[in-house]
Order: structure tokens, then sequence, then C-alpha cells
């Protein structure tokens, strides 16, 4: 401690960012970047995701994990953004993974890897004849028909 408060600001910023970059090695963070179009017709004030308009959130970690694992939350039990109580945050921190450990990532609450724990939070869910299906890769294809 003594060092550190013999060097000025910039020799500190240096030293904080060569350890940083270091740990940074061995570390992956699971992070959301949620980001939205701005339009007055959606009443949205800032480039996020407002907290209503959507039941049910899931992410994919496949960038960090190499592997397709979902995780979900409901929104409602999300931090609302600082600057307006009706937008989710952009960047919520779901879990640290060290390199070095092989573990499955376990997220932080309210994220987790359990659909029917997050549906069952869900106060009106979306009824099956309101949902719609992506159907940009082709048509869908009855299972039971092939």
């Amino acid at each position: 401690m003594k060092l550190l408060r013999t060097l000025s600001q910039g020799e500190l910023e240096r030293a904080l960012n060569k350890r940083l970059a270091y740990v940074m090695q061995f570390v992956r963070v699971l992070e959301t970047h949620l980001v939205s179009g701005g339009s007055k017709k959606s009443e949205r004030t800032q480039a996020t995701p407002r907290s209503d308009e959507f039941h049910l959130l899931a992410l994919d970690l496949y960038l960090r994990t190499g592997k397709h694992q979902f995780i979900f939350a409901n929104p409602k039990l999300l931090t609302s953004s600082s600057s307006d109580k009706n937008h989710l945050q952009q960047n919520y921190i779901v879990d640290v993974l060290v390199k070095t450990v092989k573990e499955e990532p376990k997220p932080v609450a309210p994220w987790t890897n359990n659909f029917d724990e997050v549906f069952a939070t869900l106060k009106k869910p979306v009824n099956e004849k309101d949902m719609q299906v992506d159907e940009r890769n082709g048509e869908d294809v009855d299972i039971d028909e092939e």
C-alpha cells in the first residue's frame, strides 16, 4: 500500500490495467448485452429493452462456453436501469468462469438454467395462440410425419 501511494495517477492506472489484463487471461465474465432500437411508438426512452417487453429472457452462453447452454430470467426480477426504471440495464453479470476450472456455469439469481423455475414466477404467461414462430430458416417440420 505504501508503494501504491507513491505512484502518480497515470502510473497507478497503468499498473492496475497490467494486472487486470493478466487476471482476465484466466477469467471469462458471462454477462448480458441487451440492446434495442429507439422509437417513440414503443415508448422507449433509451436503447435498452423496457422491462415490460418480455415475459421471460433467455440467453445462449455459446460465445463464452462453446456449448449451447441456455439460462433464463424473469425481467421483472432484474434490477432496472438507473436512468429509467421502466427499462432494463444493458449489462447483467450472470457468472464468472475460471478457464482452468472445468465447471458448468452457475448463474447468479435471478438467472437460472431451470426454465420451469422462471416460468413459475410469471404472473400471466403468454397464451400459446399469441406466440410467434421464427420461420426464417425454412418451414416448420412436423417430426411425426418423418
